[in-house]
């Protein structure tokens, strides 16, 4: 049996609060109509889809971040590179650079 994504729910609109650790686990389904035994199908299949949109929403999220994170990284390697060439030559170390054309 497939279940679908409920017809006309928005689950990301104003009546429902954020999706938190704590709003999952506060979370209750209401029971089934009379002759039937467990939670509402429905209720519980929105949460499902609920959570699985929050979760691709947080994945996207993080992917960004962590392509941002490496673009950062680059930039700054490359930064470091241009500006620290020479200094690690130990010939160097005890050795003054002047400015072309002043008097040493």
């Amino acid at each position: 049996m497939q279940h679908r994504r409920p017809a006309g729910r928005v689950y990301r609109s104003v009546e429902a609060p954020e999706l938190t650790p704590d709003t999952i686990r506060r979370t209750e389904f209401p029971y089934t109509r009379v002759g039937r035994r467990g939670l509402d199908p429905e209720a519980v299949y929105a949460m499902v889809y609920r959570l699985a949109d929050e979760m691709a929403r947080l994945v996207t999220q993080v992917r960004s971040e962590i392509a941002e994170n490496e673009r950062l990284k680059a930039n700054l390697r490359a930064w470091h590179s241009q500006h620290s060439q020479g200094r690690d030559d130990p010939r160097r170390a005890n050795q003054r650079s002047y400015p072309e054309g002043s008097e040493r």
